[in-house]
């Protein structure tokens, strides 16, 4: 909500569409809905990265997709009409050259991380994700860096978190912070 047309992409916020097959499972569980979903998409689709020039996106060039998952469960907590929604999720992809970087051919990238959305009073809630993960860039994180030149995969943390308030029903107005931290010894 507090960046509303910029989506945070590199900056602290993971994910990014993409074509994928995705299946779900959402029954009625505790007063709430507990929501199981995983999917298979195209891994390389972000990113294009042709590292070694053969002519195939790296990602695709490994024969895996990107498999991504996330557990949740969203419910009324004490204020009326608005729900708490607690999620953790991942993604786990591979990218694969034909010409080593320093003998590595193969590189990992997988991420895990929690989300939460808590309402406080009527028309104030705050919003709030948090994740770890390494060789980032297939979704956006990591601040666009995967593989540094000794070719070894980039690990980075971060996050956003925001504070929203909808004081009329065609006003929301928040503020936020968000951090996307590679190591800085792996860059």
């Amino acid at each position: 909500m507090v960046n509303d047309h910029f989506v945070m992409w590199n900056a602290g916020n993971l994910g990014d569409r993409r074509p994928q097959f995705r299946a779900a499972w959402e029954p009625a569980l505790g007063g709430g809905k507990f929501s199981a979903r995983a999917s298979v998409g195209l891994s390389g689709a972000i990113q294009n990265v042709d590292r070694d020039a053969n002519g195939v996106l790296d990602g695709a060039q490994s024969g895996n997709p990107i498999y991504q998952a996330r557990i949740g469960w969203a419910g009324p907590l004490w204020v009326e009409k608005q729900n708490l929604d607690i999620g953790f999720w991942g993604h786990y992809a591979q990218e694969e050259i034909d010409t080593a970087i320093v003998d590595n051919e193969e590189f990992d990238s997988w991420s895990a991380g929690a989300d939460l959305t808590v309402p406080i009073i009527k028309d104030l809630f705050w919003k709030s994700e948090i994740w770890t993960g390494t060789n980032l860039p297939e979704v956006r994180g990591g601040i666009a860096q995967g593989i540094n030149v000794a070719g070894e995969e980039i690990d980075a943390w971060g996050g956003w978190t925001e504070l929203s308030y909808r004081p009329w029903s065609w006003l929301l107005s928040g503020a936020g912070y968000a951090l996307d931290n590679p190591d800085n010894d792996d860059l």
